[in-house]
């Protein structure tokens, strides 16, 4: 399932330790991890680069399908375009950086492979990851590359971006910027292939996503609800109270619902 995705995200600082002349050819080119990414150097632009004019900095971030669409979730396997949209809220900085990782949450080690970027930008690896980063000083905020996500199982990805908004004198002071990272599921079949030998019609939940209880339309008033993880483990079954079922103890992630012989797919906030 797709849905259309603009995040505004709060940006940090592709730049470290000393200014932004220093790492103007980008942190990875000059063997730092600036994103605060799990397992990262401990060099962050936000510990440094402040006291600038250029107000709060956020990056405008979408993940773009091949049909054109603004995405959630990720395919595995599948090629998206990459947008990171570099804005300060007020003055004129003399540019823009940016730094970006993709990262499985489940053991935080690289996802995908970032290709084809803008001519702004530069794909690096360093310490077994792969960075998006600037190239240059860029006097556009606009970035983008192309991304091929992780195989099947990979799970949920993270990215954690860096950009900082900076005013070119050669020094950190004068700047502003700030950490961000966003969280992609991975997209699954509308059938739970691997799971159940059958394919079931489909229940109608809502809402969907949820936190604590979700309401399952068209079913009796106590109907027994089973629960699945994608790989097929069963981790909960219960009785529903007209149509309602408590979802509250459930880790975060996507689950298969089962009843009456009906599924739905359904993420746990």
């Amino acid at each position: 399932m797709k849905r259309p995705l603009l995040l505004t995200l709060s940006a940090l600082s592709v730049v470290a330790l000393t200014t932004l002349q220093s790492y103007k050819n980008g942190p990875a080119e000059n063997n730092t991890q600036a994103t605060g990414a799990p397992g990262s150097s401990a060099n962050k632009c936000t510990s440094c680069h402040g006291g600038g004019s250029f107000g709060a900095v956020t990056v405008d971030f979408s993940m773009i399908s091949d049909s054109g669409i603004a995405v959630t979730e990720y395919t595995p396997g599948a090629t998206y375009t990459l947008n990171a949209r570099v804005n300060n809220a007020s003055g004129t900085p003399a540019g823009y950086g940016l730094q970006a990782v993709a990262l499985k949450d489940s053991d935080n080690n690289n996802a995908g492979d970032f290709t084809n970027p803008s001519a702004n930008a530069q794909i690096m690896t360093l310490s077994g990851r792969k960075y998006f980063e600037h190239n240059n000083t860029s006097t556009t905020n606009e970035f983008t590359c192309e991304w091929t996500a992780p195989a099947a199982a990979s799970g949920a990805v993270t990215f954690y971006f860096g950009a900082n908004a900076v005013n070119g004198n050669n020094a950190t002071n004068g700047d502003n910027a700030v950490l961000t990272d966003v969280t992609f599921q991975e997209a699954v079949g509308d059938e739970p292939d691997g799971i159940f030998d059958i394919a079931f019609e489909k229940l109608s939940v809502f809402p969907n996503p949820a936190q604590d209880v979700i309401t399952i339309e068209g079913i009796s008033s106590r109907t027994s609800i089973e629960i699945y993880s994608l790989s097929g483990a069963k981790v909960s079954e219960t009785v529903s109270d007209n149509g309602k079922v408590n979802i509250a103890n459930l880790p975060s992630g996507l689950y298969l619902i089962k009843g009456e012989n009906r599924i739905a797919r359904i993420l746990k906030l």
